[in-house]
């Protein structure tokens, strides 16, 4: 199921639909894919650093677990590198990675590339 395709059980007092394993399920099957994809969506908090010619921000998610890792490079100005990290639910684990690469001509950016690592 995607979020936004819940079909809504009215229950009436004495009548029908019962409540029933059918219908509980349908209920706790939804909550279960709502809780799995906010664990993507709530963020917590944002940290900045910057370091000679690095930008890192890390978000967490609520309970201080790293959701992603963006880490962007500085040369001359202008902005030539970005990496990002994103994270399982144990904070630790990437679960995709790229690196792009952005390519200026006398001052003027050209190219981007994207490297999935």
């Amino acid at each position: 199921m995607a979020i936004g395709d819940y079909n809504r059980t009215t229950y009436v007092a004495g009548g029908s639909p019962p409540i029933d394993a059918t219908n509980l399920n349908k209920t706790e099957t939804k909550v279960k894919e709502i809780d799995t994809q906010l664990k993507y969506i709530v963020i917590d908090s944002s940290v900045l650093t910057y370091t000679s010619g690095t930008l890192t921000e890390v978000l967490e998610k609520v309970g201080g677990v790293n959701y992603q890792r963006s880490t962007l490079t500085y040369t001359s100005g202008n902005l030539t590198g970005i990496n990002i990290k994103r994270y399982s639910t144990d904070g630790s684990t990437i679960i995709e990675q790229w690196n792009e690469t952005l390519t200026y001509t006398s001052g003027a950016l050209t190219s981007v590339g994207k490297v999935w690592v």
